[in-house]
């Protein structure tokens, strides 16, 4: 595996494992309040940016990293359909 996406996951899954410990919630919990635009807790917005460089690395990997990475969590409706 390339080391920046071994990297990228290896941070995401940290931080969302310590994240549902500290929580005491389990996965459909956290995709629930990470999936909610409303949702603005410090530790869910950074749960969405370590997704963002995951697919940032994950595209990278791939060569496209002139592609641009969509938010993982679009603020409105008409942004979810693109």
């Amino acid at each position: 595996m390339l080391p920046a996406l071994e990297k990228a996951g290896k941070t995401l899954y940290e931080a969302r494992a310590k994240y549902m410990v500290d929580t005491d919630q389990g996965l459909t919990k956290t995709y629930n309040a990470l999936k909610d635009p409303s949702c603005h807790e410090p530790r869910v917005v950074k749960l969405r940016e370590l997704h963002e460089a995951m697919d940032r690395a994950v595209l990278t990997a791939y060569g496209w990293s002139d592609l641009t990475v969509p938010p993982f969590c679009p603020a409105t409706i008409k942004s979810r359909r693109h």
